[in-house]
């Protein structure tokens, strides 16, 4: 599968060029960190600010802060081998992405701190800046 190197524009968002594609690992430092095989390249989303996670339908959400609560992250870490379904980065800085379990991920912007960053493929990148908006740098 082909993954476009560039965002589309939506409305209120821009959509990641990550659908159909397998997330190869999940790490922990200061922050949690998902990587995502494109084309044997890695799409990396770092989170540094509280996350929250809705495994499935039924499942019961997880909110924590990787730095504040590594352990807490733990569940988190089903999301390997997990293909993502669709990923949105919304113009006001929060992330959403979803899964092929059924899991939904999301991240709030931060007042005060980059909430999360993503580096893709041909120098593709994002942050999401405090306050709330979107840095963006698409490839040529």
């Amino acid at each position: 599968m082909s993954a476009p190197k560039r965002l589309v524009e939506s409305g209120d968002s821009w959509l990641l060029p990550l659908d159909g594609f397998q997330v190869s690992r999940c790490c922990l430092d200061f922050g949690f960190v998902i990587n995502i095989d494109v084309d044997g390249e890695f799409f990396e989303i770092r989170i540094g600010a509280t996350l929250q996670l809705k495994p499935g339908e039924a499942g019961e959400v997880l909110w924590t802060d990787p730095e504040s609560d590594p352990a807490g992250t733990a569940p988190a870490f089903r999301l390997v081998h997990e293909t993502v379904t669709r990923a949105v980065a919304h113009k006001d800085g929060a992330l959403e992405m979803w899964f092929s379990d059924g899991s939904r991920l999301w991240v709030d912007p931060d007042p005060d701190y980059e909430a999360w960053t993503a580096v893709g493929p041909g120098g593709l990148r994002l942050v999401s800046m405090p306050g709330g908006e979107l840095a963006i740098w698409q490839p040529e």
